[in-house]
Formats: C-alpha cells, structure tokens, sequence
C-alpha cells in the first residue's frame, strides 16, 4: 500500500470528505479533505502530530511501546471481534514511527469500512466505570 492509498484509507476512518475523490493526493505528502467548516485542508498525519492525535483520539487507537524497538497502535472490540493492530519496528524516531503506527491502524479501519453497513462503520470506545454515556444522536 502506498502513502496515498494508506491517508485515503485512514480519512475515511476518520470520517474525512476527501476535497477531490479521484485525485486528492498532494505531491509534497498529505491528502485534501474538507475540514469542519467547509473548508479545504491538507491532512497528513504522517507528518503532523496534530493530525495524528486527532486522529487516535477520534478512532480510540491506544498506543503502546511493547519494546523499545517496536510501537504497537490497536483498537476495535473484542466482543464484535475485530482488532486493527499496526506495529512499527526498528525505530530511529518515535515520534514518526508512532505517527505512522497510528495512520496504518486507522487505514485497516477504512479498509474494513468498505461494503459495510453505515451502522458498521463506527468503533464504539467501552464506557467508563462510573461514567454516563453520551446522548445517542
């Protein structure tokens, strides 16, 4: 899978509008999107920690440091049974390894968006001992 396949991929997870479906690549790296207010944006978070945070946070994709050579993203339901895993080894940089770690996690959640249901599509994070679940919309 190349760079472009994979950010298309985790915008989807995202629940990103790619600006240009046939051709939202950026040569430079990145992809176009529509952001929150309409507006076109370059997204990459391959390169920009923001747009990797964001983007664990929305997926809910813990990241952990199994090794000190090895950075594993996950996330999913082991009551709906599927698990999206993506480990990065032999790190130079963390913070890339574990930005990528994060994009490849998220594009296996686009990839297995495909042909699903839209009831599907979302990764519903476990509730919170204690806590209130929010309003269903």
């Amino acid at each position: 899978m190349d760079n472009r396949e994979l950010l298309e991929l985790a915008a989807k997870a995202a629940g990103h509008i790619l600006a240009d479906p046939i051709d939202s690549c950026i040569p430079s790296g990145g992809v176009w999107i529509i952001d929150a207010r309409g507006h076109d944006a370059v997204w990459n978070p391959l390169h920009d920690d923001g747009d990797a945070f964001r983007l664990a946070v929305k997926l809910a994709i813990d990241i952990t440091f199994p090794d000190p050579s090895l950075v594993m993203a996950c996330c999913g339901s082991e009551e709906k049974g599927h698990w999206h895993k993506a480990f990065v080894n032999d790190i130079d940089d963390y913070e890339p390894a574990t930005r990528q770690a994060i994009t490849y996690a998220a594009s296996e959640i686009g990839r297995s968006m495909v042909d699903q249901p839209l009831s599907r599509r979302w990764i519903t994070p476990a509730p919170m001992p204690g806590a209130t679940p929010p309003p269903r919309m």
